[in-house]
């Protein structure tokens, strides 16, 4: 029998199973729902937009703060653990060696949305909306942002002054004169 035969036995299944293979793919997975992406779109827009019912003040937060917080970040949001950021920072910005903490985001919304998606270490969205709403309350009260009484909620959260909110330089590419580097010459032997 000639070695042929075999070849072009193998090379006809294998266009033609090649072909069948594609014509009858698997179904896998199944069509995502309204439900799916509410779950996972959790982002917080500096508006508000995404803020979820709920409410809280910095006296509500305080506990909670207390037992899912102090242990990484201290005690009344100072001295953390190592490796960890305190929650209470200056509230001026006029050096770049300045420690970047809360005062420093440009919106409050900010750190309702990071405690949101990654809090508490190590057990991220555990909290609730109103737990977030106290701790965002507690954290600003703690930074001099806002009063103790103060109730914080999907209203009122987006119309808190952060103290560097004005101070963020928006990069304009188009603007930018960049001027050619020399190149050093050829490279050395």
């Amino acid at each position: 029998m000639s070695m042929h035969k075999p070849v072009l036995a193998i090379a006809v299944v294998l266009v033609f199973g090649a072909g069948t293979a594609v014509a009858e793919t698997p179904s896998l997975g199944k069509p995502i729902t309204d439900v799916d992406i509410t779950a996972w779109n959790i982002d917080v827009l500096p508006d508000g937009t995404g803020l979820p019912p709920g409410s809280g003040t910095a006296k509500m937060g305080a506990p909670i703060y207390a037992q899912k917080c102090a242990l990484c970040h201290g005690e009344k949001g100072v001295e953390p653990a190592p490796g960890f950021l305190p929650m209470v920072g200056p509230s001026k910005f006029d050096r770049i060696d300045t420690m970047k903490t809360i005062p420093y985001y440009k919106y409050a919304t900010t750190l309702f949305d990071v405690m949101r998606r990654s809090m508490p270490y190590p057990m991220p969205k555990t909290l609730t909306n109103d737990e977030l709403y106290a701790l965002s309350a507690y954290i600003l009260a703690l930074n001099k942002i806002i009063g103790e009484e103060e109730v914080m909620d999907a209203k009122s959260l987006p119309q808190v002054n952060m103290p560097n909110r004005d101070n963020f330089i928006v990069w304009d590419q188009d603007k930018i004169d960049y001027q050619p580097i020399p190149s050093p010459g050829p490279p050395m032997r």
